[in-house]
Order: C-alpha cells, then structure tokens, then sequence
C-alpha cells in the first residue's frame, strides 16, 4: 500500500487560500472542471537535490523541501500544488499550473498504479533537480535506499517519460547530466 503524507490543517488552509485567489479571476473551479468537484489529494514529500552534490558525491542526499498536493476532478489532475520549506515561518504555497507538466504528473502515476505496485510498500515522494529540470515521482522503500524506485516527470531527455528506473541508474544518469553545468547554476535554479 502505498503511504503518503498528513498535512498540517493551517497548511491545508494555506493551499485552499491560493485556489481561492485564482478561481476569483476566473468563471470559477466548478465550470473549470465541467462541473466536477475537485479535492486535494495525494500528499507527499518533496525532495531536491543541487549540481554540487550529484557533482560531489557518490551517493547524493536529497534535502526535504515541502509537501505537494495534487487538486484533483473525478477524471483527472487540475492543479499541483507545493508547499515549500521556506525558513522559520512554515510552508510557503506554490501553484502550478502548466497543462502539459500536470499532465505528465497524471500519467507517471497511472504508470505506477497499473504495474500493481501500490501493493508494496512505498511512501510516495517527488525528487527536483531545478538546475537541470528534472521532476521524477520518487517511490521510496524503508527496508533500504536501493530498493528505491524512480519515474521521471519532467526530463530534458536525459530520461524517457514514465519509465521506472532503480536508484542506481536513475543517480548514474543524473550525475552525467550534471556535468555539463555550472555549479552557480544550481543557485539560479537552472
């Protein structure tokens, strides 16, 4: 069964606020949908790892950076939304709302349930490398880091779309990827 995480209510509230403020400049999220309604589901971690560290190390660490949400309709995801570690004042909420990434996120997923793997014992992560754009749905095993489990998202062709990679592979291919960029790239974001 896969695990995913608890959000605190006053963050729950945080992301309820900015879909508020972005349905108010539209029709609203009950014609954006076809009617449908959507809720917040699938709560999980969200991990990055920077340039210096795939560059430095042989088994990189990603750092916990939040929590994303995924504001679903009963046919599909709408919206994703971040809430990022942002200093000593809490999560700080991001929206995302571009089509084609959604979409991709929504398919990753599928992926996963239809290969009858939410029967394992997963907990459900997001993994971002910001300097070379690269989002992959994380599936992380307790019983040890190498049965961790990797589905790119977002790729810039280092990876294929939806294809499970081992950790191994998955960090061997990153690594190469990193060293074609600058270091203060990792500052930038990309």
């Amino acid at each position: 069964m896969f695990k995913f995480k608890s959000i605190k209510p006053e963050d729950l509230l945080k992301v309820y606020a900015i879909k508020n403020q972005d349905q108010q400049g539209a029709i609203g999220a009950f014609s954006e949908t076809g009617g449908a309604r959507t809720d917040l589901v699938m709560p999980h971690e969200t991990y990055m790892v920077g340039l210096s560290s795939l560059k430095s190390s042989e088994d990189p660490m990603p750092k916990s950076s939040g929590v994303r949400v995924i504001d679903a309709s009963d046919t599909n995801f709408e919206r994703i939304y971040d809430l990022h570690v942002a200093g000593g004042s809490g999560l700080e909420p991001q929206m995302l709302k571009d089509h084609d990434y959604i979409k991709d996120y929504e398919s990753a997923l599928d992926e996963i349930f239809a290969s009858g793997m939410e029967e394992e014992d997963y907990e459900v992560r997001a993994l971002r490398v910001p300097a070379i754009h690269v989002d992959a749905i994380w599936l992380h095993k307790e019983t040890g880091a190498n049965a961790d489990l990797y589905i790119p998202v977002r790729t810039m062709g280092f990876f294929e779309k939806n294809m499970i990679y081992d950790k191994k592979t998955f960090f061997d291919i990153l690594k190469e990827a990193a060293k074609d960029y600058d270091l203060s790239d990792d500052r930038l974001g990309g």
